[in-house]
């Protein structure tokens, strides 16, 4: 652990950082703060943390009369750049966020805190492969911290590096039994992987746990379209939601078409093409429940407008409006030895 962790250092420190030799030389005269006299690191300390405290509390004047009082006591500690940076994070200055953590790590090449938050500054402006080195730092350094593990878990997902973000987000879950992000993750990182079962039976028992929570019960729903095809439990869980995003009004939708209630299909179906994030594929399904409801007026309406949105796809409008009508056809010549409700 102790050898991967200083190659790790020395990985992210020449290739990231970008700091050069003169620039090391010049930091002389700085000095970690573990380093200083015990009264002096005491105090220091003391006031660190109300800083910390402040930044969580979002109380940014508070944190920054803290962060004065400390520059006043001694300003040339890894701990005083990392402190300014954490203060700059909070004002989204990114640049000179950055800028005080390259020189915390210049100071103290172990700083975690420095890693994590350097890590969090590339993922802010999605330059992974930097964010994912910095993360790989944090969690050796400091490998029972869940959130380090968590941060670099998604790193890894946004790099498409599924089973390395399998196990990083495993361990974050490990360490840490309620946090239901990182869980969420872990299903999200499952239907990538196609791991269908583990994703529904962990978004099944999240959902038990955690059903109030929005975002867990419409990912639970994604579920049970995709790996278990029970329409009628999907209706059940989200029909009755106000604000739904487009994805799931888009698994209620379908779900009605598969249980043939039209009626309902497609006031959804409405609601996506005039949302302005419809596919074309949404556009289609729209004008396919149109016709099926033998609302022709409508039909040849929105068939017109969806032509002169893209003339090309005139000779497609048509061929769907010829295959539903066909479909309708065959539909009522069926013999039905038990009658569908209306």
């Amino acid at each position: 652990m102790v050898r991967n962790t200083f190659i790790y250092i020395i990985i992210f420190f020449l290739t990231f950082t970008n700091i050069s030799s003169q620039e090391i030389k010049g930091l002389s005269g700085f000095s970690k703060q573990d380093d200083l006299d015990p009264t002096m690191k005491l105090e220091l300390q003391k006031i660190g943390r109300d800083v910390i405290n402040f930044l969580r509390w979002k109380r940014l004047p508070q944190a920054e009369k803290k962060l004065k009082e400390y520059e006043l006591l001694q300003s040339t500690t890894d701990e005083f750049f990392y402190l300014r940076s954490a203060v700059n994070f909070t004002k989204k200055q990114l640049n000179l966020s950055e800028s005080d953590l390259k020189t915390t790590l210049a100071i103290n090449a172990k700083h975690e805190a420095a890693y994590y938050l350097i890590g969090m500054v590339y993922g802010i402006w999605s330059d992974w492969n930097r964010s994912k080195e910095a993360f790989k730092v944090a969690v050796e350094l400091s490998p029972f911290n869940p959130h380090y593990f968590n941060n670099l878990a998604i790193a890894h997902y946004m790099l498409g590096e599924y089973e390395q973000a399998r196990l990083a987000i495993t361990k974050a879950i490990e360490q840490k039994a309620n946090f239901t992000d990182a869980k969420i993750l872990l299903i999200q990182i499952d239907r990538k992987l196609n791991k269908m079962d583990s994703a529904y039976k962990n978004a099944e028992k999240l959902y038990k746990d955690d059903g109030k929570n929005s975002e867990v019960k419409y990912l639970f729903t994604d579920l049970i379209f995709e790996s278990r095809q029970d329409y009628q439990k999907v209706i059940q869980l989200i029909d009755k939601e106000r604000n739904l995003p487009i994805s799931s009004k888009r698994i209620l939708a379908q779900s009605y078409d598969f249980l043939m209630q039209e009626n309902q299909s497609e006031s959804i179906w409405k609601d996506i093409v005039e949302s302005g994030l419809a596919t074309d594929e949404d556009r289609k399904k729209y004008l396919n429940i149109l016709i099926k409801l033998n609302k022709m007026a409508l039909a040849d309406k929105y068939s017109l407008e969806y032509i002169n949105q893209d003339s090309t796809r005139a000779t497609e409008v048509r061929s769907l409006y010829e295959s539903t009508l066909k479909y309708n056809f065959a539909m009522e010549k069926f013999y039905y030895f038990f009658p569908l409700s209306k």
